[in-house]
């Protein structure tokens, strides 16, 4: 089997919709995996491939690795609105559980495999903007989708992994209906300090706005 670069990779932060994108291309018809090329404990970028279909790994674990990718592979960078991305970061545990998932955002974000964070929902705050931001440092992503639309941005999507692909705008609307949006139900925690609109830094309210949000009250 020949040997290929991954064509694609689809990123953002924990609880933004990479297991949602995930599933929408498979049922577009893209060979697209969840975190299976980029988890807390390797990484690849390349594998024997069975054909010449277009393949992927849709991942937020891939963000630092971004600039090491081959030239040649496209980077969807997925977002969603902050209050609910970080209130999802927050209660799934993503920062303060004991688990590899956690250890990697300490030593990729922080800088300390050991830290522990001391007030939750502001390190999740600062976390979705540093996140989303090293994505945008990176100078490699091709295409910004809000999780809130991506069905309005087909087109685009197909355009950047796959040029040649025809769009039917009906066949896109009806497979992408398929999808149901909770594919990736975690448990919340119970008891979780929560992320308000107001609550949020001036850095992670001009982000979001730069990513079409309205953070208006």
């Amino acid at each position: 089997m020949p040997f290929r670069y991954i064509d694609f990779v689809v990123t953002g932060t924990p609880r933004s919709g990479t297991t949602y994108m995930t599933s929408l291309l498979r049922e577009l018809g893209y060979d697209c995996t969840h975190e299976r090329c980029f988890d807390p404990w390797h990484i690849t970028f390349a594998e024997e491939r069975p054909d010449a279909r277009i393949w992927g790994d849709s991942s937020w674990l891939a963000v630092p690795y971004l600039r090491e990718l081959p030239p040649s592979t496209r980077v969807i960078h997925v977002v969603r609105n902050p209050v609910d991305a970080i209130n999802s970061i927050v209660s799934t545990g993503q920062l303060d559980w004991p688990h590899d998932y956690r250890t990697f955002i300490a030593h990729h974000w922080y800088g300390d495999r050991d830290w522990w964070p001391s007030k939750v929902a502001e390190s999740g705050a600062r976390f979705w903007h540093d996140w989303n931001a090293a994505i945008d440092s990176s100078g490699r992503v091709d295409l910004r989708i809000r999780l809130e639309t991506a069905c309005e941005q087909l087109a685009e999507l197909f355009a950047t992994i796959d040029p040649d692909h025809e769009l039917d705008p009906d066949a896109a609307r009806t497979i992408s209906s398929r999808v149901p949006r909770d594919v990736n139900t975690r448990p919340h925690l119970e008891g979780c300090p929560l992320v308000t609109l107001d609550s949020l830094d001036d850095r992670s309210r001009d982000l979001a706005r730069r990513y079409g949000y309205d953070m208006e009250s």
